[in-house]
């Protein structure tokens, strides 16, 4: 099919560079180079190597901390598909620091909009496929709080996935009593 070879054809070609440098361009153009790039690197092997060797990991770690909510959300999105496809590679993003910026994400904001679900499945594949990763110490506060603010939209699935997470880190309070 011809979709099959257009998506190979990106590893033989400067498109997914070109798209790259569009998505930390002008603002109109940012959300749409994104998300042309995560439908070229998603699901396929030789996109997301050759994503890696242009380093594209950084653009999207920098779309992460952008304003505007679109791009945040596409960022997450592509990150989130990509490590539960590929556990590898929530361990570069962990060593990026992805986990703090996730946190930031979900102290913040509107837990209605998609940003919420993509920051809580991608903060379990990277709890669940990097055991050496690092949280912020304030970790559990902001998931408690987070949960409480779900609860008032009656988001099931983000709350689910928040009580999946909580399980990882224990009260420090219960602990120290029980000890």
């Amino acid at each position: 099919s011809s979709g099959i070879n257009a998506e190979y054809g990106v590893t033989d070609s400067d498109v997914l560079n070109i798209l790259l440098k569009l998505v930390e361009g002008e603002k109109e153009v940012r959300v749409k180079s994104l998300y042309a790039v995560s439908c070229l690197v998603r699901g396929n092997n030789d996109a997301l190597e050759k994503f890696n060797e242009l380093e594209g990991y950084n653009v999207i770690v920098r779309a992460l901390q952008s304003d505007i909510t679109k791009l945040q959300t596409k960022a997450l999105f592509m990150v989130s598909s990509i490590c539960a496809s590929y556990p590898k590679q929530s361990e570069l993003y962990c060593t990026m620091g992805i986990t703090e910026q996730l946190f930031v994400v979900l102290g913040s904001g509107d837990v209605s909009g998609p940003s919420t679900l993509h920051a809580l499945s991608l903060l379990l594949s990277i709890s669940h496929d990097c055991p050496d990763a690092v949280f912020p110490k304030d970790a559990r506060d902001v998931l408690l709080e987070l949960r409480t603010r779900l609860d008032t939209v009656a988001q099931a699935e983000e709350v689910n996935i928040c009580e999946t997470l909580l399980q990882r880190w224990p009260d420090p309070r219960r602990d120290s009593v029980e000890r």
